[in-house]
């Protein structure tokens, strides 16, 4: 619509007179015809809004007269709009949502004229709930190397806002990798490994998503790699879940890339792992970029990682705290009635123990090993029914985890 003014001024007696006159005529309706056409333009989503399970939505190609009823499969109409105003939908949980757009429009006397309706599937993930985790911060960079950390901010506690990572959210020192797709990464600063921030990527096999920051690595015959990692995904992980470190020229998926190491993520662990590698790479001096990325062997889901705790340097010497060095262990019988056997991939050694911790992440119980033997006997009797993991523990760090349940 549009509104005129009209002023009439003049003269009475010895006073000038203004009057202002206001014309308001409505919108002129849109064609019938081109209705079919305008509503296949259908609507976009403003944004990535993962973050409190929100997605804002505005339809491209219709007139201002248009009612729009917004609908959801499973949960019934949930909104009403003009036009192309935007709508905001709250989702009550993760998925994938068949989201509708009707369009009603109408002839000059206000009678309809036709209605036309467009659908598609958007994919909603909504925050999750994070445990403490009780793994403990380590300096090994700092203790073993010629040069300590290398990282800045690896701990994620300075200019910490909890958001999407480069829409709202921020890291300091950190950014977002300019993958195309739709991965994303959440800052969080309410929660973290050993402290109060870390970052959740969410990425899959066509949409990776990824951080990076500019470091410098001295040469040297190890790159000694350690940080702290967490499947949020829970049962639901996709397959082949990794979590990638790279060197690169410049912070551009088509840049020159050396791999310094590709982790990948246990699917029978809901607990914070503490990650500890020394691949055998010297780093490349030309490459002043390191890129941390989540990606898998799927198309349709993505992985959701926590890391936290960062660390990376260069080293003459080599870690002897690997997990994958350390091996699985196994727990006789599981499930069991709180008193079993665990069967160590090697003898127990002086400042090893066993933590029991929830779902959640939380620790519940410690025990010392017997030095010298590699099957040991847990006594948990007084522990509720349910699940829990067993973790390895030595000098703070998280060996290896299995699962058990307590009946």
């Amino acid at each position: 619509g549009v509104t005129y003014t009209l002023s009439v001024t003049g003269k009475c007696g010895t006073m000038v007179c203004t009057c202002q006159i206001k014309f308001s005529f409505a919108p002129c309706p849109c064609p019938c015809p081109t209705l079919a056409a305008d509503v296949a333009k259908g609507f976009k989503i403003l944004g990535i809004t993962a973050v409190g399970c929100q997605k804002t939505l505005m339809p491209i190609g219709l007139c201002p007269t248009d009612r729009v009823n917004w609908t959801v499969t499973g949960i019934g109409g949930v909104a009403t709009s003009l036009g192309n105003a935007t709508q905001t939908i709250t989702f009550p949980a993760s998925g994938l949502y068949q989201v509708c757009m009707t369009v009603t429009r109408f002839n000059a006397d206000g009678t309809v004229c036709g209605t036309r309706t467009i659908c598609r599937i958007i994919k909603v993930i909504c925050p999750r709930p994070l445990p403490t985790d009780p793994v403990d911060k380590v300096t090994h960079c700092e203790r073993n190397t010629t040069g300590g950390n290398t990282l800045k901010n690896g701990n994620f506690t300075e200019g910490v806002i909890s958001g999407h990572l480069g829409f709202g959210g921020s890291a300091q020192n950190w950014t977002q990798f300019p993958y195309t797709g739709d991965g994303f990464t959440i800052v969080e600063g309410n929660s973290g490994a050993s402290d109060g921030g870390h970052l959740e990527l969410n990425g899959d096999k066509n949409n990776p998503t990824g951080v990076y920051q500019q470091i410098t690595l001295p040469i040297s015959t190890f790159t000694v790699l350690e940080y702290s990692a967490q499947n949020l995904s829970g049962s639901t992980l996709p397959a082949g879940t990794v979590v990638e470190f790279h060197l690169l020229n410049e912070p551009t998926a088509t840049s020159a890339a050396q791999l310094i190491y590709r982790d990948t993520i246990p699917v029978d662990s809901l607990a914070w792992m503490r990650r500890t590698f020394s691949p055998r790479v010297s780093p490349d001096q030309t490459k002043r970029f390191l890129s941390i990325s989540v990606v898998n062997s799927s198309t349709t889901d993505k992985s959701s990682i926590g890391i936290d705790n960062l660390e990376i340097c260069s080293s003459s010497t080599v870690s002897t705290e690997q997990p994958g060095q350390f091996g699985r262990f196994h727990i006789v019988p599981n499930p069991n009635n709180g008193t079993f056997t665990v069967e160590l991939p090697e003898a127990a050694k002086a400042g090893m123990k066993f933590r029991v911790t929830d779902v959640t992440g939380r620790a519940i119980q410690e025990y010392q090993t017997e030095i010298g033997s590699s099957q040991q006997t847990v006594k948990a009797n007084n522990l509720a029914s349910g699940l829990y993991f067993l973790q390895v523990v030595s000098e703070g760090k998280v060996l290896a985890v299995e699962k058990f349940v307590k009946q």
